[in-house]
């Protein structure tokens, strides 16, 4: 009797148990079909999962079972033999990972609702025509692998092509890149005519250097062309550059651009460059010479790590942040000269230092916190000097600058930090307003005097 009883409480206790589960786990997704189309409704909308038609010329829903279509999932149509000529609506955001690969598609037209294309969407798929939405922002990864295309115009607005985004396509001869692209991934354009009519040189692509075709040869030293405007990812990985020179014109360059480049000697960055990127320099063992250009704002993370021959460094006061393991293992380093203008270093960034290491700065500055922080000898040269009200952006004056910052502020045109606001809050009264700006006018104009 006390078995059965027994036995009767353990399945009791796990019908609760089960019934529990489903009491806390929700049901955000149902699964659909309307007509050729499998979907799933998440979230009140449809993705599309899987086409059982055999349609040649093929439109999306823009709807489904009443929900709207927002996405394609992955791999929804992957080897679909039928569909040779395709359009996605406005309605679809986002195209998944393969949901097109491997296809027969030779036109597609993509709505202006697609945002997002994402790895291998329509790789191995013999495309010859594609017209692009007005609000595509990435193309992901070997998103059009080994298709037919010949010019491709990628529309303004794109931020990022993927790395092998286009890798194979033998005929492709000529590419537009907008201004807006800042970023493009290593071997975009690989294996294309746009490479094999550029054979044993810098492979350039509507003013991005993408890399180098052939057997580059040893102790290289390259200047990019004025007007270059970008480099992509792994541009020169593990190359044979002794020396490279970038231009003012480059704005952007991509992560690990000179990575593992052992015999890169001197580097010289011209005036235009925002940032040097995660690993650009990383595992450049021979590398002696730095000329940082003064547009350069961060210095990212693992950028110059092991930089095992690098003696010292000057830092531009453009530069305000210094990225994890920035300069770790560069175990010849002894001089580092740090702006006051840097304001944040991670607590890495210089892991592994010489012990011969000495960071140079201003008293009262970041760097030298750093320094005390991490057990590194500081020389100070020269004082973070003391805010003065009215100078809004630091420069060491009162002038005009300073009345169009405080009215580009009250437009909400730009952000101040808190001490910004505290500076440009002329009379003190807690706020920021018109009457801080004509307190500077008449304050530059000899009829009062800012206290």
């Amino acid at each position: 009797m006390r078995t059965k009883l027994k036995q009767i409480t353990s399945v009791f206790l796990a019908v609760i148990m089960v019934f529990g589960i489903f009491a806390i786990v929700p049901f955000t997704a149902s699964a659909a079909t309307s007509g050729d189309f499998e979907y799933k409704v998440l979230n009140g909308t449809a993705e599309i999962t899987a086409y059982n038609g055999s349609a040649t010329e093929l439109t999306i829903p823009s709807e489904l079972g009443g929900c709207e279509v927002t996405s394609i999932g992955k791999n929804a149509f992957k080897n679909n033999t039928s569909i040779k000529n395709l359009t996605i609506p406005d309605s679809v955001k986002k195209i998944g990972d393969s949901a097109f690969s491997m296809c027969k598609l030779t036109s597609l037209t993509l709505g202006d609702g697609v945002t997002t294309i994402e790895l291998q969407a329509f790789m191995g798929c013999p495309l010859t025509s594609i017209t692009f939405g007005n609000n595509l922002r990435v193309i992901g990864d070997k998103t059009f692998v080994a298709c037919k295309l010949t010019n491709i115009a990628i529309p303004d607005g794109v931020i990022r092509i993927g790395m092998n985004a286009f890798q194979n396509c033998a005929n492709l001869a000529s590419v537009t890149i907008p201004d807006s692209v800042t970023s493009i991934g290593g071997s975009a354009f690989n294996k294309t005519k746009l490479y094999a009519d550029q054979k044993d040189s810098v492979v350039y692509v509507d003013g991005w250097v993408c890399g180098y075709n052939g057997k580059m040869p040893e102790n290289t030293s390259l200047v990019f062309k004025d007007g270059t405007r970008g480099i992509a990812d792994s541009a020169f990985l593990a190359s044979n550059l002794e020396s490279v020179t970038i231009p003012d014109s480059v704005t952007n360059t991509g992560v690990a651009v000179f990575n593992k480049c052992k015999s890169l000697k001197s580097v010289t960055i011209g005036n235009g460059l925002q940032s040097i990127n995660k690993e650009t320099f990383l595992d450049c063992t021979s590398l002696t010479d730095v000329t940082i250009g003064n547009s350069v704002t961060s210095i990212g993370d693992s950028a110059f790590y092991n930089c095992s021959s690098l003696a010292s460094i000057t830092i531009p006061d453009s530069v305000t942040e210094i990225g994890d393991k920035a300069f770790s293992i560069c175990s010849s380093l002894e001089s580092v000269t740090i702006p006051k203008s840097v304001t944040s270093i991670k607590s890495s960034a210089f892991n592994n230092h010489s012990e011969a290491l000495t960071i140079y700065g201003c008293t009262g500055s970041a760097a030298e916190t750093f320094a005390t922080e991490q057990g590194i000898a500081f020389v100070n040269i020269g004082d973070v000097p003391t805010p003065t009200l009215g100078d809004v952006n630091g420069d060491g004056k009162i002038n005009i600058d300073d009345v169009t910052d405080i009215q580009k502020y009250i437009a909400n045109m730009i952000d101040f930090t808190e001490e910004q606001v505290t500076l440009a809050d002329v009379d003190k009264n807690g706020k920021v307003s018109i009457d801080d700006a004509t307190l500077i006018q008449k304050h530059l104009a000899g009829m009062d005097v800012i206290e």
